[in-house]
């Protein structure tokens, strides 16, 4: 029987927990497509920042200040403010077509600076069909052994907070999804993966996760989801001091070779 990947995110119901975060390819409406047909369970759009929407309501402020003393000039040359970009108004129209062009849900990324200045857009997002928010920063591309950290911390908050935990960073293959998803991560994203390989690679890297699963006998994600957090070791203190990583190290070195592991990691 083929493992259940379905897990839950941010309230939603996913089909596996591969999730296409925010870059270049979630911002066009063939990219949104053709994560979609590779199999993508959700997508995150890149991310609106604070500073554009405080830039342009400045722009827009002084426009109107400098039109207002030269009112007869001002008919031949104030703009047509139904065309100007106030904000976040380009963001929402992107929203409205990602949802009309695929099924499968669209998550906003909004990024702020300040509590509470641009808490009012997320509800204008949400309006406009983003299923969900989240913030997703992307400085560079990432590689497999940047895993580290985000499983180390996913493991320790697993089961202590109530909030969606997502691996951000570092996931490149089957492998590297099912060693999140061991720590306790409900979804694993990926963006530098998706960029070297394009977004057919979220097909083969659930082909890879399906694998591991079944050689290790786990029936679905649900039941592989935290089984090496921190709340599952029977000295929780002595966890935090170890290396966990070295723990899934050995994890993994028992296991077969996934096909196309080799390759991937190489690649990556």
């Amino acid at each position: 029987m083929t493992p259940d990947l379905r897990t839950r995110y941010l309230g939603l119901e996913l089909r596996s927990p591969l999730v296409a975060s925010a870059s270049p390819l979630t911002g066009e409406l063939d990219g949104l497509r053709r994560l979609q047909d590779a199999g993508a369970a959700a997508a995150v759009l890149p991310s609106l920042f604070e500073e554009q929407l405080t830039h342009d309501q400045v722009e827009l402020d002084r426009l109107l200040e400098t039109t207002a003393e030269h009112v007869g000039e001002a008919l031949s040359y104030f703009p047509d403010l139904s065309d100007y970009n106030t904000g976040p108004s380009s963001y929402l129209e992107l929203i409205g077509k990602a949802k009309r062009a695929v099924a499968i849900p669209v998550i906003a990324s909004l990024n702020g600076t300040t509590p509470g200045g641009w808490v009012r857009h997320a509800r204008r997002m949400q309006d406009a069909g983003a299923d969900a928010l989240d913030v997703v920063p992307r400085l560079m591309l990432s590689g497999s052994d940047e895993l580290r950290l985000p499983l180390r911390w996913i493991a320790i908050l697993y089961g202590q907070v109530s909030a969606s935990l997502a691996a951000t960073s570092g996931v490149h293959t089957g492998m590297d999804a099912a060693k999140v998803l061991l720590a306790g991560a409900d979804v694993a994203m990926m963006t530098s993966a998706l960029l070297r390989h394009g977004p057919g690679h979220v097909a083969e890297v659930e082909r890879q996760l399906v694998a591991v699963l079944e050689e290790h006998d786990f029936a679905s994600v649900a039941e592989l989801r935290g089984s090496m957090s921190r709340r599952s070791m029977p000295d929780p203190a002595g966890f935090e001091r170890a290396n966990y990583v070295r723990t899934l190290a050995s994890w993994s070195s028992h296991s077969a070779v996934v096909p196309g592991q080799a390759a991937t990691r190489a690649n990556g």
